[in-house]
């Protein structure tokens, strides 16, 4: 009955349908509780259902019952992946691989760990070794897709997706990969064709649907500039990206100095620390305003998920008030609407910062705070003062406001690479 049970799953996962398998796993579970493949096929459909957390405990109980059963091992080193516990993660695919060294399925783990930490030739390396035992696994050719654009060999990358398709030309993650090739490339025409195609294939695949907004909004020549740089980065370690970050900065606080030092060279210089400002304040409010443009988009509206529109409602306000009272206060010569509306527009970048994070998560919260203790040092103490006449309240809220604001962008980065790192 159990081994009738697990087939009956198996035939449901293979049709995408791990929710019925989950049931009939249970079923099998409730009369052999400790069955090592039922509790692997359970640690398995759970991880297809994203429940990654409830996975980690059946994929030990597998493991523990069977510690030399080389499937159970893989299983559980994807659980141990999908929670972010990759030394554990990396110890049991090795242990995995030295039990069965000519599986592929074990590469291809591997390879994604390495994916997953930034290690892109050793990700290629792993990816290689699988397609040699199985050199038509599209998942191992989908991954070596993507590692090779990280890499910046966009035309093998291309030669690679391109043989895939001829392979097999249903597979939607393949059409997207295409796109995103092409996205590379600076195609974005093609690239629509290419995620319009996966999606008609695969309505809810993720990633074609971030490639078709960002081949949209790559329309735009500014918003352009901005995805160029958000892709080179991708490509980097953290510690690079880091250097990245760091390094402008100090470029830009040098040039500054430089100019402030020699009125001469001020005309040459102020254009450098204009554009330096302009790009990074652009960097965080571009995302939700060019969602704000795509809702008017007949395609990109519907790729845009709630968060998103409700990100890009919210920033539209938040810039059409900014505008509204800074117009005013030059309207009227009035110094306290200018400098609160100064204040507004750049409490745009927390706002910005909030929707470039999960929903639902942990840094979500935080930089969501974050933007609240801002809008309060800079807004409403500044207006408590100008009301109770009391200028001490003002001047302590604006100090806040801005030692807040100019730590932003370095608090705000460091969560959000790390929360980039995790499942």
């Amino acid at each position: 009955m159990i081994d009738q049970l697990l087939k009956q799953a198996e035939l449901l996962l293979e049709t995408n349908r791990p929710a019925d398998a989950e049931k009939k796993i249970r079923q099998a579970l409730s009369e052999s509780p400790e069955h090592p493949g039922a509790l692997a096929s359970l640690a398995w459909c759970l991880i297809q259902q994203n429940k990654y957390a409830d996975a980690l405990q059946p994929a030990q109980q597998a493991v523990a019952r069977e510690p030399d059963e080389p499937y159970y091992l893989f299983i559980l080193g994807y659980a141990f992946l999908f929670n972010n516990q990759t030394a554990k993660a990396r110890e049991t695919v090795q242990s995995a691989l030295h039990l069965a060294p000519d599986t592929a399925g074990l590469y291809q783990l591997m390879a994604q760990l390495e994916f997953h930490e930034r290690r892109w030739d050793l990700a290629l390396y792993n990816i290689e070794r699988g397609l040699e035992l199985e050199p038509d696994n599209e998942a191992l050719v989908n991954l070596r897709t993507m590692v090779l654009v990280k890499l910046n060999r966009t035309a093998e990358a291309g030669d690679t997706v391109d043989s895939a398709l001829h392979k097999n030309p249903e597979n939607a993650y393949s059409h997207a990969n295409k796109g995103w090739v092409a996205v590379e490339k600076g195609n974005y025409a093609e690239a629509q064709k290419s995620f319009l195609e996966a999606l008609r294939i695969n309505p809810n695949n993720e990633h074609a649907q971030e490639g078709l907004k960002e081949s949209i909004k790559a329309k735009n020549p500014l918003y352009r500039v901005v995805l160029r740089y958000f892709l080179w980065m991708n490509k980097l370690s953290e510690g690079n990206q880091w250097l990245v970050i760091i390094g402008a900065y100090v470029g830009f606080r040098l040039v500054r100095y430089v100019s402030e030092s020699n009125p001469g060279l001020e005309p040459y210089l102020t254009p450098l620390i204009i554009v330096y400002i302009i790009f990074v304040y652009s960097s965080w409010i571009a995302g939700p305003i060019s969602n704000l443009i795509l809702r008017m988009h007949p395609l990109g509206k519907h790729a845009l998920t709630e968060d998103e529109k409700q990100g890009s409602l919210l920033t539209g306000i938040c810039l059409a008030a900014a505008a509204l009272v800074m117009g005013a206060g030059f309207l009227f010569s009035h110094a306290a609407l200018i400098l609160m509306g100064t204040v507004m527009f750049i409490l745009l970048i927390p706002v910005g910062g909030i929707y470039s994070t999960r929903p639902g998560g942990t840094v979500r919260k935080q930089l969501s705070w974050y933007a609240g203790v801002l809008a309060v040092a800079g807004l409403v103490l500044p207006l408590a003062g100008e009301l109770l006449g009391n200028r001490g309240l003002s001047t302590m809220g604006l100090g806040i406001f801005g030692i807040g604001a100019l730590a932003y962008g370095w608090v705000a980065n460091y969560l959000i690479m790390r929360d980039g790192r995790r499942f």
